[in-house]
């Protein structure tokens, strides 16, 4: 079972609308769809019913995103605590350029559109067009301006980021715009 799908089964009892729960994570409604019918024949039971007009949580259903609510959280600490404890993250940074056009790009990763929902889940910077603030924004990301090229690019980052590597990341990559010529 994946975190995923637990994430998109307690958005989806929130929402009770495939569209906007799928909407909510940055992805159409068909594939999250397929997934919440994964997740269900998994765990061997229906958690939601579905009429033409409505989606109502099964008793089962009630059950099941009440405990994943709760997983959610305690592997959400769980990082947490383990990336406090070790300090991992704050001289060690990994950066992830995502783009369209890329001859191998990430995998998951074919439209601008999931950039900023990439940088938001796993943490990882991007360097990415300033353009992606105004059309791809999303509420846990946020894109840092780069100027100074003729090409306009920013790091996008986690709206809540404060590893120092990120931080000295960002600033070397401003200074390097400012260096190029314009």
């Amino acid at each position: 079972m994946e975190l995923r799908s637990l994430k998109f089964a307690v958005t989806l009892a929130e929402e009770l609308h495939f569209g906007r729960a799928a909407e909510r994570h940055f992805v159409s409604a068909q594939p999250f769809g397929r997934t919440i019918a994964a997740l269900e024949r998994e765990i061997g039971t229906p958690l939601f019913n579905r009429t033409t007009r409505r989606v109502e949580l099964t008793p089962a259903g009630d059950k099941f995103v009440s405990r994943a609510e709760q997983v959610l959280v305690d592997v959400e600490e769980l990082v947490r605590s383990v990336r406090s404890a070790a300090d991992v993250e704050s001289d060690h940074l990994v950066l992830g350029v995502f783009g369209v056009g890329l001859e191998r790009p990430w995998p998951g990763i074919r439209t601008p559109a999931v950039i900023a929902a990439a940088v938001a889940n796993t943490g990882r910077p991007s360097l990415h067009a300033m353009a992606g603030q105004t059309y791809y924004p999303h509420p846990r990301a946020r894109y840092v301006p780069c100027e100074g090229s003729p090409l306009q690019l920013a790091v996008s980052i986690r709206a809540d980021e404060t590893r120092p590597a990120v931080h000295h990341f960002v600033q070397v990559t401003r200074a390097v715009a400012d260096l190029t010529p314009r």
